[in-house]
């Protein structure tokens, strides 16, 4: 176990999540967040993986939905477009 991980407060943890998570994108590469929930809304999965451009590498194993059960976010709101 990490030991920076663990004690602390939220606050002192979510400023150390910020400055790896900026350092993680310090040469301009996509970081998308994403939830066990937001994996379970296959399509919305889907396309949010799309729009982050994240590479398939063979078809899916899973018959893909139209639309999403949950509320789609444009890929604006990102700054992808």
């Amino acid at each position: 176990m990490n030991p920076l991980m663990s004690g602390g407060s939220s606050e002192r943890a979510m400023r150390r999540e910020r400055r790896r998570e900026s350092r993680l994108s310090i040469n301009q590469p996509r970081i998308v967040r994403f939830s066990p929930e937001d994996v379970k809304d296959v399509a919305y999965f889907n396309r949010l993986l799309e729009t982050f451009g994240v590479p398939k590498d063979h078809d899916p194993l899973i018959e893909i939905p139209e639309e999403p059960v949950s509320e789609t976010v444009p890929p604006d709101a990102y700054g992808l477009e």
